[in-house]
């Protein structure tokens, strides 16, 4: 550990100015690789302005909401539905053998494209304009992914993780910052997590990249 002076100026307004001064530091000369995502590897200072994970959740779930709940939605996800299920009888069904058939049918129909600029950074686009355009990144794969599952019945939320290698998110430390990736839970005494972006990965398991990571669940 390294001490850090730390001193808080007032500005204008509600502004402060926080300085932070380390003296002394020592030439950080042992770096180890693959090292497990709660264990630092070099000195770092972290910071967070939200006040409790409940409240990011909150935060981003009204995004989610507005996605989810826009009124462009029923038609195309029951049009989504119908083309991913046709005839079969969803009491035939488990939840997994649910959300393999669901999922498979998001990768068919979507390719991945991210195009994170500005708000569309962390803002999803409703299923039915992921469906209409045909592409999506991680958070309107999962976006579409939820509202399917919950249209046929099945509990499901998106989870946000920041995945592998390197420094997992602190616990101790509420933010939206670090998260680069969007997933889906179904919840459940036995969870099942559905990564739609990675085109290889069966329903109920996750990529290495996000194994054993920390995941904030938008519920």
């Amino acid at each position: 550990e390294v001490e850090v002076e730390h001193r808080v100026q007032k500005l204008e307004g509600r502004r402060r100015l926080q300085h932070f001064e380390a003296r002394d530091v020592e030439v950080w000369d042992r770096y180890e690789g693959h090292l497990p995502g709660d264990t630092p590897w070099l000195p770092m200072l972290q910071f967070s302005t939200a006040p409790s994970w409940e409240s990011v959740a909150e935060g981003y779930r009204l995004l989610l909401d507005d996605a989810l709940d826009s009124p462009v939605n029923p038609q195309a996800i029951e049009a989504f539905l119908e083309t991913a299920l046709g005839a079969t009888d969803l009491a035939t069904l488990d939840r997994q053998q649910l959300a393999a058939q669901l999922l498979d049918t998001v990768r068919q129909r979507l390719r991945y494209t991210g195009l994170e600029l500005g708000e569309a950074a962390i803002v999803p686009r409703t299923p039915a304009e992921t469906l209409e355009r045909g592409y999506g990144d991680c958070k309107d794969q999962a976006t579409l992914l939820v509202a399917a599952l919950r249209a046929a019945g099945v509990p499901a939320q998106v989870a946000l993780v920041s995945t592998g290698p390197g420094i997992d998110k602190d616990p101790e430390l509420p933010g939206l910052d670090g998260f680069d990736h969007a997933i889906v839970v179904l919840p459940g005494p036995e969870p099942c997590w559905i990564d739609p972006s990675h085109a290889l990965q069966p329903a109920c398991s996750l990529p290495a990249v996000a194994q054993d990571r920390l995941a904030l669940i938008i519920a």
